[in-house]
């Protein structure tokens, strides 16, 4: 006698495969969230990287010194100015820095016109065509104040405060592309609030040294009559008749020149009126870049 009887065959109960699909869905969401995190570090990694890409293309290394004096390198170094757009650091060509469509210095007006320098020794950024992106590790191209589409032609998408003798400032859009980070979303702010915000360079490590500008006459002219002024890009200028001179929060280029007084005027140097340039002593003047040689010290000699 045959037993016909086949074996009970238990499948899943609607309980056990929802058990089933939530676990899969559990590992799925955590191996998700590890890669968008892993994807989202890179990023904020590249955006570091970027920015101390864009420090040393406009001051160089500014742990190394000379005399005592930090030596510096990039963009500083060569034109004695601080670049007010990444452009700047790709090309020299001239342009309107409010309106790229601008094409001429009439068009754009002076104030807003980039002219070229004509130390520039670029480019400083590892790109060599403004046609080429250098985004932040997010790729924000955009302009930092714009909500359209349109590709920054000035920052490459970053946002750049940046004046002589000031901090400066370079900021990321980060992860959600707008300035600023979400306060709603933590992951956003984790990777946006450092290094989205960051000053790249103090003023202090460009500017506010000390140089001592010591001036000989050996020309057959009385020294009581003839005054010097000096000027540096930072917006440091004087006048004396002493004959050395302490100029505090010099900036790039020193500039020296030599001038006599006006015939009975006022002696005092610091008076406008009471001095003239005047062919009988050359009118001197002496351009000295304090950065490529880290000096404390200029000599002028009148001859």
């Amino acid at each position: 006698m045959h037993n016909n009887s086949k074996p009970n065959q238990r499948g899943f109960t609607l309980l056990e495969l929802i058990v089933v699909v939530g676990v899969l869905g559990l590992i799925t969401a955590m191996a998700t969230d590890f890669m968008v995190n892993q994807t989202n570090q890179q990023r904020f990694d590249t955006t570091k990287l970027r920015l101390e890409q864009i420090r040393y293309a406009i001051i160089g290394d500014s742990s190394r010194s000379l005399n005592g004096q930090p030596v510096f390198s990039g963009f500083i170094a060569d034109t004695g100015r601080v670049p007010t757009q990444l452009r700047q650091l790709v090309s020299n060509a001239e342009y309107c820095t409010t309106d790229i469509t601008k094409t001429t210095k009439t068009d754009c007006g002076s104030d807003d016109w980039y002219e070229a320098s004509d130390n520039w020794k670029g480019p400083y950024l590892p790109i060599t065509d403004l046609n080429e992106s250098f985004t932040d590790g997010w790729g924000n191209n955009t302009n930092y104040d714009d909500s359209t589409v349109t590709p920054d032609p000035y920052n490459f998408g970053w946002f750049v405060s940046a004046a002589t003798g000031s901090d400066i400032e370079i900021i990321s859009l980060g992860m959600n592309g707008a300035s600023g980070a979400s306060s709603s979303n933590t992951m956003d702010r984790s990777y946006e609030d450092n290094p989205s915000n960051k000053r790249v360079i103090y003023s202090n490590q460009y500017a506010g040294r000390e140089v001592s500008i010591t001036i000989t006459n050996n020309s057959s002219h009385d020294p009581n009559l003839f005054c010097f002024d000096y000027i540096a890009p930072g917006g440091v200028s004087g006048t004396t008749s002493a004959a050395t001179i302490s100029a505090t929060d010099v900036f790039g280029i020193v500039q020296i020149t030599a001038v006599s007084k006006m015939p009975n005027l006022a002696s005092n140097c610091s008076a406008a009126t009471s001095y003239t340039a005047s062919a009988a002593i050359g009118s001197a003047v002496v351009a000295h870049n304090l950065f490529t040689l880290g000096a404390k010290g200029l000599e002028v000699t009148i001859n």
